[in-house]
C-alpha cells in the first residue's frame, strides 16, 4: 500500500464520522489493492478503488515491477469495449487532482465523450448544467451536491490538489507515456 492510499483511507475514515465519505464522490476505496476484476484490467495493475457503477475501477500500474507513489493510474471501463482503458494520472496525486472539481464517478464519461467531458471536468457549474440538461438541480438534491462539493474542497486542501492545466495535452502525454506499459490479454 502506498502512503497516499493510506492517507486517503485515513481521510475517508475521519469523514465517515460525519456521514460523508469518498464514495459520495465516486471513489470507493478497497481495503487493500487487488488484482484484475475483468479481462480489461491490465495484468500489471492493482485496483485501489471503484466508482460503484458499471464495474468502473481505478488501478495503479506497476513501475519496475511494483506499485509505488509514482505509479500511474489507469481507469478501466469494462462496458466500453472500443477503448476500455484510459490513463488518468501520472501518479495517484495527479489522478486525485483530475477529479478534484466534479468527483470521480463521472470520469468514465471520458471514454464515451471525451470532448464534452473535457468541457466540464474543471468547471463545476458546467458539470451541473451538463448533468441536469441545462437546468437547475431539483431542490431535494441541492444539499447533497453542496455536501459533495464541500468534501471535494476538503480533499483538495488536505492533498494539495488543483485542476490540471492544458488538460487535452496532458491526456495525450499520459497515453503516449504509459499505454505501452500495460500488459493486456494474457490472462487465462
Amino acid at each position: 500500500m502506498t502512503p497516499t492510499i493510506a492517507a486517503l483511507q485515513k481521510f475517508n475514515a475521519a469523514h465517515r464520522d460525519h456521514r460523508r465519505e469518498l464514495s459520495d464522490v465516486g471513489l470507493i476505496l478497497l481495503g487493500k489493492p487487488e488484482r484484475a476484476w475483468s479481462e480489461e484490467t491490465p495484468e500489471n495493475a492493482h485496483i485501489f478503488a471503484h466508482t460503484g457503477g458499471d464495474s468502473v475501477h481505478f488501478c495503479l500500474l506497476e513501475v519496475a515491477g511494483r506499485v509505488c507513489e509514482e505509479s500511474p493510474v489507469v481507469m478501466v471501463v469494462p462496458s466500453y469495449s472500443d477503448a476500455p482503458r484510459l490513463i488518468v494520472g501520472d501518479s495517484l496525486q495527479d489522478f486525485l487532482s483530475l477529479g478534484c472539481t466534479i468527483g470521480y464517478f463521472f470520469l468514465e464519461q471520458l471514454v464515451y465523450d471525451f470532448d464534452t467531458t473535457l468541457d466540464y471536468l474543471f468547471d463545476y457549474d458546467a458539470f451541473i448544467r451538463q448533468n441536469y440538461f441545462g437546468g437547475t438541480p431539483p431542490l431535494a438534491e441541492m444539499e447533497s451536491l453542496k455536501a459533495k462539493r464541500a468534501l471535494l474542497g476538503e480533499l483538495s486542501k488536505e492533498f494539495g490538489l488543483s485542476p490540471w492545466p492544458n488538460t487535452r495535452a496532458k491526456f495525450d502525454d499520459l497515453q503516449t507515456k504509459w499505454s505501452s506499459q500495460m500488459i493486456i490479454g494474457t490472462q487465462s
